[in-house]
């Protein structure tokens, strides 16, 4: 196992603190996982939430490809996959910020319609 160390920012360098960092360790064999993961082909998941300066520490890491995602009340999710090993540097991740918007789509007559979601594009 390794262990991933950094630090969480804003976009103005100063640090975000009581920010999520999850990392999920990419499977070997992703056909074979189990369905209903969190995130398809990636598993044995680590947590912790940093410091006050920003800092962060996740022992017990699998080496190689792991996705790390990190959140932060204010500030937009922020995801990327990182190859891990004994000697990874501290990572320093930048948030942007944002916030959640919570939609409801309705046809004319009112009532949810489901299975649909909105996202960025153009509206037509």
């Amino acid at each position: 196992a390794v262990t991933l160390s950094g630090k969480v920012l804003d976009p103005d360098g100063r640090p975000v603190p009581q920010a999520r960092i999850l990392v999920s360790a990419r499977l070997a064999n992703p056909s074979l996982a189990p369905s209903g993961l969190p995130i398809p082909g990636f598993a044995e998941r680590r947590v912790t939430t940093n410091q006050v300066d920003g800092t962060f520490t996740v022992a017990g890491c699998t080496p190689g490809e792991n996705r790390i995602s990190v959140e932060a009340d204010g500030f937009i999710r922020t995801n990327l996959v990182v190859a891990l090993d004994s000697d990874s540097a501290p990572l320093s991740l930048t948030l942007q910020r944002g916030s959640k918007v919570r939609l409801q789509v309705v046809d004319d007559q009112g009532p949810s319609i489901g299975g649909l979601g909105a996202g960025k594009g153009d509206a037509r």
